[in-house]
């Protein structure tokens, strides 16, 4: 879908993968910046998003 992400995707959604579970968890590795949504947008739910560094050793060590 987008050329910075060069590694699979992990996703689980709750609703198809959990039994209907309000839950869905999704990894994915760029390689450099992308926009993945042009425009402004909300949700009707809770969201967390983390980065992390890609070295497993120091994922503190993150230059974004």
């Amino acid at each position: 879908m987008y050329n910075q992400v060069v590694a699979p995707q992990i996703g689980v959604f709750g609703g198809r993968h959990l039994g209907g579970a309000d839950f869905s968890l999704g990894w994915s590795y760029f390689t450099e910046p992308l926009l993945m949504v042009a425009e402004a947008h909300k949700h009707d739910f809770g969201q967390i998003n983390l980065f992390s560094g890609a070295d497993p050793n120091n994922i503190g060590g993150f230059a974004g």
